[in-house]
């Protein structure tokens, strides 16, 4: 093939640019940055599609990582007859690298991947259950090139952006959630009501990009968004009709039960209002997904992003038993308290409990019992430490809303995990834990538990880290949202 002085120009002027991206010199050598994921993250932020073009000729897969050719000529005869490929199909019409210049920024432009995501809170830090999927999400969609401009409904609007949501996310916008306390008489669920903003509205406009909503309770403003204009998401994190009557049941304070139960009602309408305004519902767990398909049929089942990488390889004993969570929900309080009536009757064994959030009257109940402590949290490092040094680990509930955050936590740090039946409704993880239909049958997982040791890392590896990724999810997030 023929090859003119002005293509020879082109195409060297294009892996010119593409090096540039790549290498900085030092002397006559180059230096190559160290993170492969963040180089990729960051080239797919800023070059979208062209960046995607360009890292084809720069990584060849190995496993979950990459290999990087080690010849910089190599890699520029490749690239230069990479871009020529694509040059040369349009060579009628643009016949100098400023216009094949042009040419590729408008095919960036063309290509670039934008996602709307309305999240019902600030997402970092990650210490609860959906807001471990909101930061998890976001971060593994950033990593495979997607920009996203963040939406947050909040108290109040922070001082500072976290450097670890600003380096994921293309732009925040913050809007402060309502406090008028008539809005528990509206036939919209309180929840949904007080996050509402005619500026969200505003900023959707001014971007158009597909829209993921993080659960029903960011769903107020879809009324005004006209379909067509949007391709509308929903990530369902909760059946929330059967959430909050599960808050009702467990709610000791009457006030408060009634409160739940009207929301429950609410939601029971609104749900089915809605859901089928979505071009697809991404669900957490079987259940869920069961019921949207079976009634609105745009269901697709994504389970919960984590944040966890790799399966920690541990000793065969650990030093205590573990209970954490957030000691301010009714479900959790009712769970602490089976637990520590447990551990009364069985002092042989200690018991750490872990929580940011405990009330006086928690504080009190675990004082009166000598092998029971409380600690708290603080820090991702800190409950990893505390997850790795635990012999066992106690996971109770009495909602059924499927698969809960704090399981995989476990599963990825920590030895055995003693579950009830509501904990999680996948079998596959079920089988990786020590299942209890009662108290009775957790109080004997514990007494056998404590006497042997550890042996579960490799299986555990094996099924979570092929089948629970957090970027295989995205993966298949971004073929359903950009599937045209």
């Amino acid at each position: 093939m023929h090859h003119s002085k002005q293509e020879n120009k082109s195409r060297g002027f294009l892996a010119q640019l593409v090096q540039s991206i790549w290498f900085t010199p030092r002397g006559s050598g180059v230096r190559i940055p160290q993170d492969p994921q963040k180089r990729k993250r960051n080239l797919s932020k800023k070059f979208g599609f062209l960046a995607q073009l360009v890292q084809s000729i720069w990584f060849t897969p190995r496993g979950s990582g990459v290999r990087i050719p080690q010849d910089p000529q190599k890699i520029s005869q490749i690239s230069g007859r990479f871009f020529y490929f694509y040059t040369e199909q349009i060579e009628t019409t643009l016949h100098f690298s400023p216009y094949l210049f042009t040419f590729a920024l408008q095919l960036n432009s063309a290509y670039v991947k934008e996602l709307h995501l309305i999240s019902f809170n600030y997402p970092y830090p990650p210490s609860y259950g959906g807001i471990i999927d909101v930061y998890y999400k976001i971060k593994a969609l950033s990593d495979l090139g997607i920009k996203i401009h963040l939406h947050c409904f909040i108290d109040q609007i922070p001082d500072k952006i976290d450097p670890e949501v600003k380096e994921i996310t293309e732009n925040i916008f913050f809007y402060k959630k309502k406090k008028n306390p008539l809005l528990y008489f509206s036939q919209t669920p309180f929840a949904a009501a007080i996050r509402d903003s005619q500026t969200l509205l505003t900023n959707l406009e001014k971007i158009k990009a597909p829209v993921l909503f993080e659960g029903l309770q960011t769903t107020s403003i879809i009324r005004f968004l006209r379909k067509n204009d949007h391709k509308l998401y929903l990530r369902y994190h909760n059946n929330e009709t059967e959430y909050y009557k599960g808050l009702s049941l467990s709610e000791k304070n009457l006030f408060k039960k009634i409160i739940y139960r009207i929301e429950s009602l609410k939601y029971t309408g609104y749900q089915k209002k809605l859901l089928k305004r979505f071009e697809t519902v991404f669900c957490l767990s079987e259940k869920e997904y069961k019921e949207v398909e079976d009634y609105s049929g745009n269901a697709q089942l994504i389970h919960l992003f984590h944040g966890n990488q790799s399966v920690k390889q541990l000793d065969k004993k650990g030093n205590y038993f573990l209970f954490h969570g957030d000691l301010t929900t009714a479900d959790n309080k009712r769970a602490l308290n089976e637990t520590i009536d447990l551990f009364k009757i069985l002092p042989q064994y200690k018991l750490v409990i872990a929580s940011d959030r405990a009330s006086e009257d928690i504080k009190r109940k675990i004082s009166e019992v000598k092998n029971i402590s409380l600690t708290p949290i603080q820090t991702t490092e800190k409950l990893h430490d505390l997850l790795e040094n635990a012999h066992g680990n106690i996971l109770i509930s009495y909602q059924n809303s499927g698969t809960k955050v704090k399981l995989f936590n476990t599963l990825y740090n920590s030895r055995f995990v003693m579950i009830n039946g509501n904990i999680t409704d996948d079998p596959v993880l079920t089988d990786l834990c020590l299942y209890g239909a009662d108290m009775n049958e957790i109080r004997q997982h514990i007494i056998t538990s404590a006497e042997k040791d550890y042996h579960d890392t490799e299986n555990r590896k094996k099924i979570l880290e092929n089948t629970h990724s957090d970027i295989a999810k995205a993966e298949e997030m971004i073929k359903v949202i950009f599937k045209n």
